[in-house]
């Protein structure tokens, strides 16, 4: 019965460990998604205001692109 039992927490185990790496296959997916989605939606260009920066309270970008 020694060798059932030990063949049982082997499996066990085993399952365990293909759990987290199934897990971590999925984190790791999901964050390369993420990083796709950020890079392939960056605008070409950004409309920036050409008046000089005298704090009139407007948003602007903090460096052009074009």
């Amino acid at each position: 019965m020694s060798g059932r039992r030990r063949l049982a927490v082997s499996a066990q185990t085993m399952l365990v460990i293909l759990g987290v790496l199934a897990f971590l296959l999925l984190v790791v997916a999901a964050n390369i998604q993420l990083l796709r989605a950020a890079f392939e939606s960056q605008p070409d260009c950004v409309a920036v205001s050409h008046q000089d920066d005298g704090g009139d309270g407007q948003y602007r970008a903090a460096k052009r692109s074009c």
